[in-house]
């Protein structure tokens, strides 16, 4: 039998706590965990007034409030991994000197909540719980099943190392938390896994106006985010290498897909219906732009903990067809579009009868019904 505690976010965070959110391994600016970051200082703020966020200087971004930037030796990427392999191989006592400017700044602190993706987290997360001072120290965990990463070997086995440790240290720390986005991803931790926070993806402001259908203008079906294999981008070729053969998707169907990766240009554009190819990375802006200007997003994942992309289409009020793992039916769950959808895993013919009733549907309501979102 499971052995977890699943515990709310206000059942861990005290109001009047000393909380401070670290996000360690974030090296750019560019969307990803920086975007995300700025989405908890709001979110956290409805739990604790006073709760302060820790980045590195060359992150600056005057824009965000509760925000601290220092110089932390960590933070560079060769660093990084050197640290997260001296993690793998030794003891803490190696490693943890390299944390030290995180551990005076949060001298005040009684609460810690680590947002990042990084291999820098088991080692911090360590160093945090052996130092004298008495911490909570929470842990969002996006990924309790790791997927197919385009990283290299070795970050891979050390990753799934400390993933090991992690839901151990779950167990065997009375302070320590695993925070998970939705109660669905509990499927896929170990029986082993000890106290955890369930907490939604908070949802990401709008900074665009979304588009308003017009009757009998052409459906938009869009795929957005990086472009990586469990994200299944060959299903959604096939489905729509199904849909190429009726007259009212050539006619009345366009697809954009937006985001870095890797990408068979030529195979897309053989399509004969319009794809919309912009394979590189993106401004905010930007890509909001294309988000708002969907009538629906598709999700064909082959394996999802949440989906960044998924919550900012719940942002918009855009319809959503999305496989059926992970936390994806959790954001199918919170549309507010009746035209939202699961498919089952890996079936590109239930993928295309998804695509082909959502146009139909449209179709038979016309604009009015589908703007009522």
């Amino acid at each position: 039998m499971p052995k977890y505690c699943v515990l709310g976010y206000s059942d861990v965070v005290e109001k009047d706590a000393k909380v401070v959110m670290l996000a360690p391994g974030i090296f750019d600016k560019k969307g990803g965990m920086f975007a995300y970051t700025e989405l908890w200082t709001d979110e956290i703020k409805k739990y604790n007034d006073g709760a302060i966020l820790l980045l590195d200087s060359k992150l600056r971004n005057d824009t965000m409030e509760g925000v601290e930037y220092h110089h932390f030796v960590s933070e560079r990427k060769k660093m990084g991994l050197a640290i997260a392999l001296l993690a793998y191989l030794f003891s803490n006592k190696l490693y943890s000197p390299f944390f030290s400017g995180y551990l005076r700044r949060i001298e005040s602190q009684s609460t810690v909540h680590l947002l990042t993706s990084s291999l820098l987290a088991y080692p911090l997360i360590k160093t945090l719980l052996n130092s004298p001072k008495e911490l909570k120290v929470i842990y969002t965990l996006h990924d309790p099943k790791p997927h197919d990463e385009k990283i290299s070997m070795v970050a891979k086995v050390i990753k799934g190392n400390f993933l090991r440790k992690l839901f151990k240290l779950s167990t065997n720390h009375q302070e320590f938390y695993l925070h998970l986005h939705s109660a669905e991803l509990l499927k896929d931790c170990p029986s082993n896994i000890g106290n955890v926070i369930v907490h939604p993806h908070p949802l990401p402001k709008t900074i665009v106006e979304k588009k308003q259908r017009k009757k009998n203008s052409k459906i938009r079906f869009g795929f957005l985010g990086r472009i990586e294999a469990y994200k299944g981008l060959d299903i959604l070729y096939e489905a729509f290498k199904n849909l190429q053969h009726y007259d009212i998707i050539r006619e009345n169907v366009e697809l954009d897909i937006v985001g870095r990766g890797e990408i068979d240009i030529k195979k897309w554009e053989e399509l004969s219906l319009p794809v919309n190819l912009v394979i590189r990375m993106v401004s905010d802006e930007e890509f909001h732009k294309h988000m708002a200007s969907l009538d629906c997003l598709i999700l064909p994942y082959k394996k999802a903990s949440q989906s960044g992309v998924g919550y900012l289409a719940l942002a918009y009020g855009i319809p959503i067809i999305a496989t059926d793992t992970g936390g994806l039916p959790e954001i199918i769950s919170q549309s507010k579009s009746n035209l939202s959808k699961l498919v089952p895993l890996n079936n590109e013919k239930e993928l295309t009868r998804a695509i082909l009733e959502f146009i139909n549907k449209i179709d038979e309501s016309g604009s009015e019904a589908f703007n009522q979102r």
